[in-house]
């Protein structure tokens, strides 16, 4: 009997200790059980798309347009923000926000020919922007998680401002268009983490919606992986991926105009934790 007792005080030594140190691996991880996280950072895109293509509804005809046409950088770095608390074992929400804007300057030469004669006529410099402002709100419910995997189901909205625009340089020329679209979208996502040890983790991400809203349609989505390093127990350091295309069309009695959009970069970022 005395030898019975023995083995399970051992026993239950030892589910105390393991059930400790699984506790504090999850506490100090990057990919958290509970508490609050901020990360902020930069957004590098170092590699940027854009394709505009205008179709009229009258006669067959069309233009296209893509980012040499624009003048366009095809870098740039835009800060990006991050906020999530995680309640309890099930259930968390999450915030983000970022904003890209891509500038170029562009002017067009031809060279016609008038009697034998060469004439350069240079239209007018026109700087062009495309802007793409998103706000994400989700919440989350984790449906598994143990001392490794942590996978969510995360429906949210999206705020997007899309605008875009073309001015002249010399005002004289009178070449000042501009256009912005508002967009409240629901949004589909999923979750992963993975902790590699009780420091590092991998953290995923997923979001896609498809939007139909009166004479606008499309989709958008946002896929990351990020590697987090919980250095110290209130801060951290991370960087990953991103990749983001966005389809936007929209139609009117007389044109249809369609908007391809695609970054991909790397992201650095410190995270806080609480």
């Amino acid at each position: 009997m005395r030898s019975l007792k023995h083995s399970l005080l051992i026993l239950f030594f030892i589910t105390s200790v393991s059930a400790f140190v699984c506790a504090q691996e999850l506490k100090d991880s990057p990919v958290r059980d509970r508490g609050g996280t901020i990360r902020a950072g930069a957004y590098f895109a170092f590699s940027m798309r854009t394709k505009i293509r205008l179709d009229s509804n009258t006669v067959p005809i069309g233009l296209f347009i893509g980012s040499d046409q624009l003048g366009f950088e095809s870098f740039t770095v835009v800060p990006r923000f991050y906020f999530a608390y995680r309640f309890n074992r099930r259930h968390a929400i999450d915030f983000e926000y970022y904003d890209i804007r891509r500038n170029g300057t562009i002017s067009v030469v031809n060279n016609p020919s008038l009697d034998g004669s060469t004439l350069e006529v240079t239209t007018p410099e026109v700087e062009s922007y495309l802007q793409s402002q998103i706000a994400r709100v989700s919440y989350t419910w984790i449906f598994h998680e143990d001392s490794k995997v942590v996978l969510g189901l995360s429906p949210g909205v999206y705020f997007s401002k899309l605008s875009w625009g073309a001015k002249s340089i010399d005002p004289d020329e009178g070449i000042d268009e501009q256009d912005t679209i508002h967009l409240p979208l629901p949004v589909l996502g999923l979750r992963f983490g993975y902790r590699l040890t009780n420091k590092l983790g991998i953290i995923t991400g997923f979001n896609f919606f498809f939007v139909k809203y009166k004479e606008y349609g499309g989709y958008m989505s946002e896929t990351s992986l990020f590697l987090e390093h919980r250095t110290f127990k209130h801060v951290g350091f991370g960087g990953g991926i991103t990749y983001f295309p966005i389809y936007i069309t929209a139609a009117s009695n007389e044109f249809t105009v369609e908007l391809r959009n695609t970054f991909f970069g790397a992201v650095l970022y410190a995270s806080f934790y609480f």
